[in-house]
């Protein structure tokens, strides 16, 4: 449409060349050109306003589209902030959850912890039972013989208790030593506790029980005599009837009865259970000696107990009522 403007403007600018040359002589060439503008530019306003119009709708096209992209801005920067928010609150949350399983993987560990005592303890206790059903068994089978012997030999009996040439008694069988309406024997054979035990049970009595401090006193002296008699041999220390075995700590006296704090003779540093290279189980010092002290009515020589391991070679000390004749 422009181009067309364009011509019909150059044509009224250039009218006929024949009518042209007869209007020479009245208008001079300057004259002419003012005319010719006039006519351009009253043509090309349109145009310049058209393109003006375009130009201004594209800027307000433009400015809209600023705004708009402005706030979608806006709005992805809120949705940034929340999804921020989001993320610190899930990073707190994976922390959290984190912790707790740390937690559990502690509370699982000492659970297994403490699986693995009770059955090693019921291992513990079911080995003692045993023991047990089987000492009782024995015992039945001694005490169902004594009774027969009593029985069938009483008077050859009670004579083992006499002296034949002075006729003199003792409540007591030859080398055993009484105390406290009580026997007590110092073997002169080492023995690992539990046969020690058996032996003492074979001879009617079991591991010797300290009650006292008279008891420990009279135990302590036996094993520093019999060192100071056989000082050929390697005496270490001998049995008592004293043993941890089911739980670590907790003391027991073969007659069942706890051990008592105020009737304790620890040795210093002792009890420590300390595990022998050897012991393949692993089981620890469960079973308590009497060491034999230097000296007699020194400080602390009533201090004589050690804990071992159970399954060492010892001598024993065992422990029968005293008989009562009337």
């Amino acid at each position: 449409m422009a181009d067309q403007e364009e011509i019909a403007v150059s044509m009224s600018c250039d009218e006929d060349p024949v009518e042209n040359a007869s209007n020479a002589n009245d208008e001079t060439e300057e004259e002419k050109t003012p005319g010719c503008r006039k006519k351009v530019q009253s043509s090309w306003q349109p145009v310049l306003i058209v393109i003006l119009t375009v130009a201004l709708f594209e800027k307000n096209h433009l400015s809209d589209l600023l705004k708009k992209t402005l706030q979608e801005k806006t709005e992805l920067e809120v949705v940034n902030r929340g999804l921020t928010v989001h993320l610190n609150a899930t990073r707190e949350d994976l922390e959290l959850v984190e912790e707790k399983n740390r937690q559990l993987n502690v509370t699982l560990n000492e659970s297994l912890r403490v699986i693995s005592m009770a059955s090693a303890e019921n291992k513990s206790l079911r080995q003692l039972l045993d023991n047990e059903q089987q000492t009782t068994k024995d015992l039945a089978a001694t005490n169902q013989q004594q009774r027969s012997i009593l029985s069938s030999t009483r008077l050859s009996f009670l004579w083992r208790l006499c002296n034949s040439d002075t006729l003199q008694c003792s409540r007591c069988l030859p080398g055993w030593a009484e105390h406290d309406s009580r026997c007590f024997f110092l073997s002169s054979v080492p023995q690992k506790w539990e046969v020690a035990r058996r032996e003492c049970l074979d001879m009617g009595g079991d591991l010797a029980v300290v009650s006292s401090a008279a008891d420990q006193a009279f135990l302590t002296n036996m094993t520093f005599q019999y060192v100071r008699q056989h000082p050929q041999e390697d005496f270490l220390s001998a049995w008592i009837g004293l043993q941890d075995m089911v739980k670590e700590g907790a003391y027991f006296w073969v007659s069942g009865l706890k051990l008592h704090s105020n009737v304790t003779y620890w040795r210093p540093q002792e009890p420590n259970n300390a595990i022998a290279q050897w012991e393949a189980d692993k089981a620890g010092q469960d079973c308590v000696t009497i060491v034999p002290p230097d000296h007699i009515g020194t400080e602390d020589w009533l201090n004589s107990w050690d804990d071992i391991v159970c399954l060492g070679q010892r001598h024993f000390l065992c422990e029968t009522a005293a008989f009562i004749l009337v």
